[in-house]
């Protein structure tokens, strides 16, 4: 069954990164926090509704590997979520607590 909820809605991709990376700083997610892909669709696309997580993470995919390709955000290690690059080096030329 088709549903149209998000038929009319259309947002840009660059304000789709600017809600990615606001709320990754907002929250502080760095390399001991990624972020699971189908809660950056939900932030990034916050008017949308999706049926699913599964939609949430399609729908922003290509957006985040782009993000990914330019160095914002890194791919956690154990694979299951993203971190903005920045806090990571933010926090390494700080130095140890």
């Amino acid at each position: 069954m088709s549903t149209r909820r998000n038929r009319d809605k259309h947002t840009a991709v660059d304000v789709v990164e600017d809600n990615i990376v606001s709320h990754l700083r907002r929250h502080g997610c760095g390399r001991d926090k990624p972020v699971p892909m189908s809660v950056l669709g939900e932030v990034g696309f916050p008017d949308y509704a999706f049926r699913n997580a599964q939609g949430a993470a399609l729908s922003v995919a290509r957006i985040v590997r782009g993000m990914v390709e330019r160095q914002v955000l890194r791919p956690s290690l154990s694979g299951h979520g993203y971190y903005l690059a920045d806090i990571e080096r933010s926090a390494a030329a700080k130095g140890p607590a």
